[in-house]
């Protein structure tokens, strides 16, 4: 499952895109070693974690953004705006 984070993220880059943030989505409530996958993924994607959806078998959308850090988002995109 961590592959597709990966090969998600190596894909932006070879586009010449950053990544921003990410966010860990867990579909499965009984997944083995999800905390141990989110752990490798923190290590290895470049960019931060804003944000853990837990499993939500009927997530509705505005009840997600209580899950994701959004600031982070703009703290980030506040930095790349700087002039030089």
């Amino acid at each position: 499952m961590h592959h597709h984070a990966l090969l998600t993220a190596q894909a932006i880059a070879n586009d010449g895109l950053p990544l921003i943030g990410w966010v860990a989505n867990r579909i499965n409530p009984g997944l083995a070693h999800y905390a141990e996958i989110i752990d490798v993924l923190r290590k290895k994607l470049p960019a931060p974690l804003i944000g853990e959806l837990p499993y939500l078998p009927r997530a509705e959308q505005r009840e997600l953004s209580r899950y994701v850090d959004l600031d982070m988002l703009g703290n980030v995109m506040a930095i790349d705006r700087i002039p030089a």
